[in-house]
């Protein structure tokens, strides 16, 4: 009898033991669902549009007298603003300094009508006063050239 309450007492033990290394049904549903959401996180980013992920066609609209600073706009990022007059673009500014060339990243609302422009976003940063653009050069030719070729560049009023 002794050796039959030993053999019963030692079985339970040894599948206790197995069975707490094999996951539950809970470890093994979180473990699916996270590589279902790894694998539609990744077709998220395969169906994303070309455009999105394309470099922007830049074009050179002002630059100084003396050739070191220059202004560019984006011309597949050129929309409409809140009024009629008034337009958005993405536009670079580049300055030669010393050794290197600096370059600022913005967002701009060109105000047609009024000659005024707005950086909406200055370097990953909210900014938003008007500024004359008669008193910019580089920003006045950015307003001129956007104003001057929306027929060209068919953006949708």
């Amino acid at each position: 009898m002794k050796l039959e309450q030993m053999s019963n007492e030692a079985i339970p033990t040894e599948v206790s033991t197995a069975s707490a290394m094999m996951p539950t049904f809970k470890q093994q549903l979180r473990r699916c669902l996270g590589v279902l959401l790894l694998i539609g996180i990744g077709w998220v980013f395969a169906a994303m549009p070309a455009q999105a992920v394309a470099t922007h066609q830049w074009q050179l609209t002002g630059e100084s007298a003396d050739g070191l600073a220059q202004q560019y706009v984006a011309l597949d990022s050129i929309r409409p603003g809140e009024a009629a007059s008034q337009w958005i673009v993405d536009s670079y500014f580049t300055e030669q300094k010393a050794n290197e060339t600096v370059r600022a990243d913005y967002v701009t609302l060109y105000d047609c009508d009024r000659h005024r422009y707005k950086d909406i976003n200055a370097e990953g940063l909210p900014v938003g006063e008007w500024g004359d653009a008669t008193a910019d050069p580089l920003n006045l030719a950015t307003m001129d050239y956007v104003c001057q070729h929306l027929v060209e560049l068919a953006v949708p009023q």
